[in-house]
């Protein structure tokens, strides 16, 4: 039974033809009847149940399932299907869809309501889905599949079909399948070398399409995705900064060094050079497996695909940047690994930061710090229990040195021009 949730009036909303009724999108209800209001009668489609999926800690996520409906009696079932005769909004689904996701934005941090977010990230991740899409569907980005052969991991986007900037809400494909798992859990279990490899190769694929996609399309103005933007630099930012300056496992003199590398390269003259994803981490990747992940820890077999999902921090940033969030949180899986065995594969992360550093070497900056701004991501991710680390100094110092190992031979300003680069 679909919980009651009843739409109320609402004012028109310049920019979206949802004009009439706005709907509880925090609950399963609001949502299950917000979505039958937009089906066409022509699909024969209704709302069968709505789940709320892991969305994070900022938005409120809806798988929502579709069910048949009644159709013409079979001796009517060679005539043509009437056209619908509804005059409201509807949305435009592929007719063998079985469900679709919601994605309401909602005006705070759920976890911290007194923190307020710019509810147009909406309106920036459909335009990013929709950007991309379209460039897929035209065939000018690699995708993996096109440069290799066939065996290769093909990377893609959910194709979005609405959205309504009254209800701060994009409509947009499932893109999970029994087979699919993300890559958060992927890593838990062992993986072969050539799998990761793949995988490696698959990820920085997509990173370097999205600012040959976005960047042409959006240009690179600083009033695109200005929210999410401000909220990065002005708390997200400063908290890296602060966690690592701040590391006791250092030492005063080398937490400040570390501090001064961030600041410089935060201050690169690429820095804002185009558009990037904005959260490329594990859990934006969603792998699709070539047998059933039936035991739901990663291993129902090799990945034969991936989505990318979640776009709504897409912003200006360094060529790098991405590149350099997924191995911070690569680094800091390894860390909690250590701290707490069994939390992920070791081996399979390991292999998986060698083999993506391997794939994006050939095309990094050479002059930008990547052990420095991976590692304030380690320094961020450090707080979360879902890694596994329960000494955090430690796992910050420790993956200081590994990253400046990793990234050995890959060059970067060198501390006796930090002061000068951060003027």
């Amino acid at each position: 039974m679909i919980p009651d949730s009843a739409p109320v009036a609402a004012a028109p909303s310049k920019g979206t033809s949802d004009q009439v009724l706005t709907y509880d999108l925090t609950t399963a209800g609001g949502v299950a009847r917000y979505v039958a209001s937009l089906l066409d009668p022509a699909l024969y489609k209704c709302v069968h149940r709505v789940e709320q999926l892991s969305g994070g800690f900022t938005n409120y996520v809806w798988r929502v399932k579709l069910a048949p409906v009644s159709t013409p009696t079979s001796s009517r079932s060679h005539r043509p299907r009437r056209p619908s005769t509804r005059t409201g909004p509807t949305i435009t689904i592929p007719s063998l869809a079985t469900s679709l996701v919601l994605k309401y934005f909602a005006p705070q941090i759920r976890a911290l309501p007194g923190v307020e977010l710019s509810q147009d990230r909406a309106a920036k991740e459909y335009s990013a889905l929709a950007a991309m899409s379209a460039a897929l569907s035209r065939g000018t980005l690699s995708t993996g599949a096109s440069v290799l052969n066939e065996s290769q991991l093909v990377w893609s986007v959910p194709t979005p079909f609405h959205f309504c900037a009254a209800h701060h809400a994009v409509i947009m494909e499932d893109a999970a399948t029994p087979s699919s798992v993300l890559m958060f859990d992927f890593l838990r279990s062992p993986h072969t070398r050539s799998e990761l490899f793949k995988l490696a190769i698959a990820l920085v694929d997509f990173a370097r399409a999205v600012p040959v996609a976005l960047t042409s399309c959006h240009g690179n103005g600083v009033e695109w995705n200005q929210g999410m933007n401000e909220l990065f630099e002005t708390s997200t930012e400063p908290q890296m900064l602060a966690m690592v300056a701040k590391c006791s496992a250092f030492g005063d003199q080398v937490a400040t060094r570390w501090a001064e590398r961030i600041t410089a390269a935060r201050k690169h003259p690429h820095a804002r050079d185009g558009q990037i994803f904005g959260d490329f981490w594990p859990n934006s990747i969603l792998l699709h497996l070539s047998t059933p992940d039936t035991a739901t820890d990663g291993a129902g077999g090799a990945p034969t695909a991936m989505s990318v999902i979640d776009w709504e921090c897409s912003r200006l940033g360094h060529p790098d940047q991405d590149f350099v969030q997924m191995v911070g949180n690569l680094v800091t899986m390894r860390a909690g690994t250590r701290q707490t065995a069994g939390t992920f594969d070791l081996d399979a992360v390991e292999t998986m930061i060698a083999e993506l550093l391997t794939a994006a070497r050939p095309y990094l900056d050479g002059t930008w710090d990547h052990p420095a701004m991976s590692l304030r991501y380690v320094a961020y991710l450090s707080q979360f229990d879902h890694f596994g680390i329960t000494d955090a100094p430690r796992a910050i110092a420790e993956s200081a040195e590994f990253l400046e190992a990793l990234f050995r031979g890959v060059s970067w300003p060198s501390f006796s021009n930090l002061a000068a680069a951060s003027e």
